[in-house]
């Protein structure tokens, strides 16, 4: 077999982990049962990618990290003095802001220029501090959008999920 006809086999495989979001929201009212919520949000996108080049694998651990503005509508379905019960339905456009990717203790910068846009839904339910205070809980499914990123992600491997949203919410009216 004449060496220059060789074939390469080549594989690549990614892991990607569970996103890590946290942010702050604001909420604001218009009546008894409709309100808009908006607010800032930082997600932290891993993976741990495996190369194969015939036989030599490497690994590599991707890091990205995206700033996102939400906007979501809330219908209040049940309330109390103290316990809200509500459904959302909206979406979150995200930014990646900074990226990287090591193998073997060295980094190299990625960047994914496309904005991440993505759809959800969620179920809510919240217990009210104070009027302008409250602690929620709202299992959601989401949907990602495909931007054509050559960078793989988790948004790209799995583009409808479930997550669960905890957190605290400022309430402005």
């Amino acid at each position: 077999m004449d060496p220059a006809y060789k074939t390469v086999q080549t594989a690549e495989k990614a892991h990607h982990h569970q996103p890590i979001r946290f942010g702050f929201s604001l909420r604001y009212r218009f009546d008894d049962r409709w309100s808009v919520e908006s607010g800032l949000t930082y997600t932290r996108l891993s993976a741990d990618i495996t190369n194969t080049v015939d036989g030599q694998t490497t690994a590599t651990e991707q890091r990205l990290n995206y700033i996102g503005i939400p906007l979501n509508v809330q219908y209040l379905m049940w309330g109390s003095r103290y316990v809200n019960v509500y459904v959302a339905a909206g979406g979150l456009v995200e930014k990646m802001v900074k990226g990287s990717r090591t193998t073997q203790g060295t980094s190299n910068s990625v960047s994914i220029h496309p904005l991440q846009v993505s759809v959800n839904g969620a179920l809510g339910a919240e217990f009210k501090f104070t009027e302008g205070l409250s602690l929620y809980a709202e299992p959601a499914l989401n949907y990602y959008f495909d931007n054509h990123s050559a960078i793989p992600t988790f948004y790209q491997e799995k583009p409808l999920n479930f997550n669960l949203n905890l957190g605290l919410r400022f309430n402005l009216k």
